[in-house]
């Protein structure tokens, strides 16, 4: 069996966004200092920010789906932690259901390693 491993270097300059980046390297710097938890949720922080920013892009690019989920986004008052809570819940059903940019088994190894990431052991 072969695997086919890719180097995180490679991996960080292949991503697009410059926020997405951001986070993404603060997940890097985290997981070589050993802290695994830490680069886990930097890790979601980047996907959930990548996420958003493709949202934006494909809105602009007159999507209706990604238009109805960026108001839905917009409209969330910064103060309504509730709203968004239940946004980064969805986020995932977003992407894959709606948009169609992860596949359904990457949305659940996503769904999977946010649960084992912060549950507590």
């Amino acid at each position: 069996m072969q695997l086919n491993l890719t180097d995180i270097d490679t991996l960080y300059n292949k991503v697009i966004y410059s926020s997405s980046k951001i986070h993404f390297k603060e997940s890097i710097i985290t997981y070589r200092a050993g802290a695994h938890r830490a680069s886990i949720i930097s890790l979601w922080i980047t996907v959930f920010v990548d996420i958003i920013e493709k949202i934006k892009v494909l809105s602009i690019d007159g999507d209706a789906n990604a238009t109805k989920i960026e108001e839905k986004l917009n409209n969330i008052h910064p103060t309504d932690v509730k709203g968004m809570l239940a946004f980064e819940n969805d986020i995932l059903k977003f992407a894959c259901d709606d948009l169609e940019i992860i596949s359904h088994i990457e949305k659940l190894h996503l769904e999977g390693s946010v649960r084992n990431s912060v549950s507590i052991r």
